[in-house]
This record gives structure tokens, sequence and C-alpha cells, in this order.
């Protein structure tokens, strides 16, 4: 069936085969009865026969070649819809993971006891990382160079915010208290504006992807 799916596919074609059909089973009737036009009506009559035969032959032809047609168009509409579904869930995932990331990050660092800041911010760093190293099947910005080092950019600044955090706290490098706490140092605020100027130009190019991926749905 595939050769006779092949013909269908191209209708000048299937048009030129069906009308070369017609003519040599007409050439084919006139060879054996008449050279010529008859003048008998019996002939005629028989000529009709055959003309309504090869008709009901073409109509058959034709209708297997619209139900083809039809067949092919609704497999076209199902396979896009499909693909459309596919690219509505695939967003919807994508929008999920990065909210709950962009969530987290956007939260305020500094909301709980002084003594565990640093734990948070450990948290919020492991997190971050995570997300870089587990997502790049559902982000494949991720694996984009410049993306890789603003994510690791952000991780250190975090990193360091957290340092300095736990060291304020009279915080050994276990977390065990092992002096008195301290002022945050200078270093402190100019960590902060880096941490969150390199925090917006992550989220600002995760968000311009996804929504460049919704646009990419038709």
């Amino acid at each position: 069936m595939k050769w006779l799916y092949k013909i269908f596919k191209h209708p000048l074609l299937f048009i030129s085969i069906v009308a070369c059909i017609l003519t040599v089973s007409i050439s084919l009737y006139f060879v054996k009865f008449h050279y010529g036009f008859s003048d008998l009506p019996n002939d005629w009559a028989v000529f009709g026969n055959y003309i309504s035969g090869l008709s009901a032959i073409t109509n058959v032809i034709v209708f297997v070649w619209l139900t083809m047609t039809i067949q092919k168009a609704n497999d076209f509409s199902k396979e896009r819809d499909r693909e459309h579904q596919k690219r509505l869930i695939l967003t919807q995932l994508r929008y999920d993971e990065f909210n709950s990331l962009s969530k987290e990050l956007n939260s305020p660092l500094f909301n709980e006891l002084a003594t565990f800041q640093h734990i948070r911010i450990f948290n919020m760093n492991s997190l971050l990382l995570a997300f870089l190293r587990s997502q790049t099947k559902l982000f494949p910005i991720l694996k984009d160079e410049n993306v890789v080092q603003k994510v690791l950019q952000l991780s250190a600044v975090l990193a360091s915010i957290g340092k300095i955090c736990a060291e304020c706290a009279g915080l050994d490098q276990n977390g065990i208290p092992a002096g008195k706490p301290k002022l945050l140092p200078d270093e402190f605020k100019v960590k902060m504006e880096e941490y969150i100027q390199l925090k917006a130009e992550f989220i600002s190019e995760m968000e311009g992807y996804i929504i460049s991926e919704i646009d990419n749905i038709k």
C-alpha cells in the first residue's frame, strides 16, 4: 500500500495516471470493436456500459484517494495537537520549577535568628547549585556557558555572604560557637550589592528564556 499512498500524495501524478488509464481503456475498446465511430446503436449501448464500468472504477479510486487524504489531514492535526499539548505541559513545568527557585532567591536572606543565618544561606546556595545540575533537560539554556558562569558567580557570592554571617555570629567552620558576635564588615555590603545584581541578571535571563519558549508555542 505504500506505493499507492505515494501516488495519492501527489494530485498531479494521480490525475495523470487516471487519465492514462482512461485513455488506454477507451483506445483498447476502439481497437477491439471499431477503428472509428460506429453507426450501430448496439455498439453505442455496449460502449456506454463500458464507460459506466470505467466510471465506477474511477469513482472507487477517487473515493480511496479522498479517504486517504482526509486520514492524512486528521493524523497531521492530531500530531500537531499532541505537540502543542506537549509544549504547554513543558512550559508549565519550566514555570513551576523556576518559580520555586526565584521565590527562594527573592525571599529575605535575614528573617531568622542571627545564629542561623548562615544555615539559611547555605540551603539557598545548595538549592541554586542543584537547579543548575539537575534541570538541564528542562532548561537547555543551563548548558550555556554564560548562564553557567552567572550561576557559579551567584553561588560564590552567596557562599561568601554565608561565611561572613557565620564569622560575625562567632561560629567556627563547623557552625559551633567559638567567640563573641561581631559587627558586619564593610565587605558584607559589597557582597550584598553584588548578590542583588547577579541575582537580577540570572532571573531576567531565565524569565526571558521561558517567555521565548511560550512565544514559540503555535
